[in-house]
């Protein structure tokens, strides 16, 4: 279990006094790999996982701030009702 016990919890970026479980972690990694469409699922790669700022994700995307935003709202929503199906 990767050396991390049942109870480990990891933060969430929106309000770091919320905590998630391992479980839900690992859920939310399947649910980017396999059910959001290539783009956001790029976008939530460059942004999150990258860790790169909005213009710099922007430019790999090869989009304009703007419409990376929007782009990475969507995923964000897609996510999120992604996870409160579980």
């Amino acid at each position: 279990m990767n050396g991390l016990s049942p109870g480990y919890h990891i933060r969430e970026n929106n309000d770091p006094g919320e905590m998630i479980s391992l479980h839900q972690f690992k859920r939310i990694v399947e649910i980017i790999l396999t059910e959001l469409p290539p783009k956001a699922r790029e976008d939530v790669r460059l942004r999150f996982i990258e860790n790169l700022s909005m213009e710099e994700a922007a430019k790999n995307a090869g989009c304009s701030i703007g419409a990376f935003y929007k782009r990475l709202e969507r995923a964000e929503r897609a996510l999120r009702k992604a996870v409160k199906k579980d």
